[in-house]
């Protein structure tokens, strides 16, 4: 298409038009798509002249499955939505959306590559900043159109204003069937989703793909209809830190699963999936109805402490098959004979089958045994029959402030505030001070410091208590 003019894709009081593009088109004037109408891209060069204006006002713009490329939507693109609305589509490479999506006018999202397809493609909503103002409907079940879809996001800003409700898959009743599709979300960074973003299941509930990010949820997820299910692809993690409230099933079939919140229905691994609770390399509680492994999978532990290790917490029925193994991250000491429940289990009935290692085991430098009777008789506890050799981990300062002496508010003495971090679970440190890194003057302890399950600690406005008045202002941290 060449000239100058628009390109009109649509007309009030006719049936919803459709239109493929697929050449090289220079035509200049914009391109505009209304009263329902489409327009499927096969070459991102089809749209014409660029600068060309692209109205969507009750179309979509989508692309096809011919495309070698994503269609990039940024700040070069004159984009502009009508009350009508717009719908974006990916049916064959993705559509990157970079530009700001601003305003109150509709925006609709659609397509997107199944985790099954060896081609990864989606709806990209790539500006982290967004303010458009409206639900987040992901997945749509009509009585003209019902498809499943997944939208790739960079951060809880590319879902726009804060308050934007995001429901993943639809449902329809027409009349005599209820037609159901699933909505997905795809990570494109590290990113967290806050407490206050919500986000509902409805249709065939969801699909998150970590897509080799942490990608974490701090807000639950809620149902709009029983028996929900979310289901966690790609590799990466999926934090999960609210108390969920959809009952369906929680799936992991790759990649880590972990947090410190809590699913209302099974949570079940696949065999190539890894359920960590907490944050990585973080210690952390998460908590389930059923817990399934009878497909294998991996439970990564961390143990940070006799009081501060990964656990599970069920509160149903625990099946577990040789298939799945527990492997064991100690990151602090271990002493012979310390005691760790990695799964606690409420009610009567005991733990159904065991991990494949049979016997005492290696993990961690430190040999294991096993117990499925633990606790109060069906808790999964690990006994250490060595004590680990590893060097304790060294703490670190951050967040430093040193006061000298005479400032004001300060006092006779100089004083310090700061953050310790990375030190060994429930050990101490020393903090010492010195007038000359301990050339003549001898470096002498000012506090020993507790730190806890974490290995963190506080110091706030710690002063050194020498009497001669020699303003010490070297400080060092030393482990015992």
């Amino acid at each position: 298409i060449t000239g100058t003019g628009s390109v009109v894709i649509g007309k009030s009081g006719f049936s919803p038009a459709s239109l493929t593009l697929g050449g090289v088109n220079t035509f200049s004037g914009g391109l505009t798509v209304v009263h329902g109408g489409q327009v499927t891209l096969q070459n991102s060069a089809s749209l014409g002249a660029p600068g060309n204006p692209i109205t969507l006002d009750n179309g979509t713009l989508s692309t096809g499955s011919l495309m070698t490329s994503p269609l990039v939507i940024d700040s070069s693109v004159n984009l502009i939505i009508g009350p009508g609305g717009a719908r974006f589509s990916a049916g064959g490479q993705s559509v990157v959306i970079g530009s700001l999506l601003s305003g109150t006018n509709p925006i609709r999202f659609g397509g997107g590559s199944s985790p099954f397809e060896a081609d990864v493609y989606d709806v990209r909503l790539a500006n982290p900043a967004n303010t458009f103002t409206g639900p987040v409907q992901i997945g749509q079940a009509a009585s003209n159109n019902t498809a499943s879809a997944i939208i790739g996001i960079v951060a809880n800003g590319s879902l726009g204003n804060p308050a934007n409700v995001v429901t993943l898959g639809g449902s329809y009743f027409d009349g005599e069937s209820t037609r159901t599709a699933s909505g997905g979300l795809r990570a494109y960074a590290d990113l967290t989703l806050p407490s206050t973003r919500v986000i509902r299941l409805e249709g065939e509930g969801a699909v998150l793909d970590s897509n080799g990010h942490i990608f974490t949820i701090a807000s639950p997820i809620s149902e709009l209809s029983s028996e929900q299910g979310l289901r966690k692809e790609g590799e990466g993690s999926l934090i999960l830190n609210g108390a969920n409230t959809y009952s369906g099933e929680t799936f992991v079939r790759r990649g880590t699963l972990g947090g410190t919140g809590s699913v209302a229905g099974r949570l079940r691994l696949d065999s190539d999936a890894t359920l960590a609770p907490g944050a990585p390399a973080a210690i952390g509680i998460f908590t389930s109805v059923d817990l399934d492994l009878n497909s294998g999978g991996t439970y990564l532990v961390n143990l940070a402490s006799v009081s501060g290790s990964d656990r599970i917490v069920a509160n149903g029925e625990v099946s577990i098959s040789p298939a799945a193994t527990v492997v064991v991250q100690p990151t602090g000491l271990v002493n012979q004979g310390d005691v760790f429940t990695i799964l606690q289990k409420s009610g009567a009935a005991p733990v159904d089958g065991s991990f494949g290692q049979t016997g005492n085991f290696s993990s961690g430098g430190v040999q294991w045994a096993i117990s499925y009777t633990g606790g109060d008789g069906n808790d999964i506890t690990l006994t250490a029959l060595t004590g680990s050799t590893a060097a304790p981990p060294v703490p670190k300062l951050s967040n430093l402030v040193i006061t000298p002496a005479g400032a004001a508010g300060s006092g006779t003495f100089a004083s310090i505030s700061a953050t310790v971090s990375g030190g060994q679970a429930d050990g101490s440190v020393l903090l010492e001070a010195s007038t000359d890194l301990g050339v003549l003057d001898p470096w002498e302890v000012i506090q020993t410091i507790p730190l806890n399950a974490s290995g963190a600690a506080t110091l706030s406005n710690v002063t050194d208590p020498d009497s001669s008045g020699a303003k010490r202002n070297f400080f060092r941290l030393r482990v015992p």
